[in-house]
């Protein structure tokens, strides 16, 4: 199988360090269940200028070195990537992609390919790449790639609780359920 995964949220462990830095930045607290919109400027009330300033301190002080593997992703990816094909596809900036190849080899998750998007929707890279299975937790994609007949398995998170059911669409708490579904790890 060609496995897609998505990096924030799934293999990475952003919204602490999001959260961190938020707080440290703006002085406001946000906790998890506070994180109700993928977007962090809807949840704050402020507008995407001010969280791009945000953003820009989190990249001048290596926020994401300070990030974390999920629990049991890297265990899982590493078990899954030995008779499957792992793309990982994240909506990271571009300019993010040495620091982002740095954080997977230290972690040594093993993946066949890394793209980032710079934000843009995933679909048309998971369709050419003939992903069957993909990974996520924002919820619009998730939903656009289950229309299209792709199997997503979807994070259940705060910021991704709007939606109806839908086919193809599988909700996870976490890595063991991931497994349960693929039977392998």
């Amino acid at each position: 199988m060609n496995i897609g995964t998505d990096l924030d949220g799934v293999i990475a462990d952003s919204d602490p360090a999001y959260r961190f830095f938020i707080k440290k930045f703006l002085g406001r607290e946000l906790k998890r269940e506070d994180v109700t919109s993928f977007f962090y400027e809807d949840c704050l009330g402020i507008s995407i200028e001010e969280m791009n300033k945000v953003w820009d301190f989190f990249n001048k002080e290596h926020g994401w070195d300070k990030i974390k593997p999920v629990n049991k992703a890297v265990e899982c990816l590493n078990k899954f990537a030995i008779k499957n094909k792992i793309f990982v596809i994240s909506s990271r900036p571009v300019f993010l992609e040495k620091v982002t190849k740095d954080w997977l080899d230290r972690y040594k998750v093993n993946y066949d390919k890394l793209i980032l998007t710079d934000g843009q929707p995933k679909l048309n890279v998971v369709k050419d790449l003939n992903i069957t299975h993909f990974i996520e937790d924002r919820l619009d994609y998730a939903q656009d790639m289950a229309k299209a007949g792709i199997k997503v398995l979807l994070f259940d998170y705060p910021w991704n609780q709007h939606s109806e059911k839908q086919s193809n669409l599988f909700r996870v708490e976490n890595w063991d359920d991931i497994n349960e579904f693929f039977g392998t790890c």
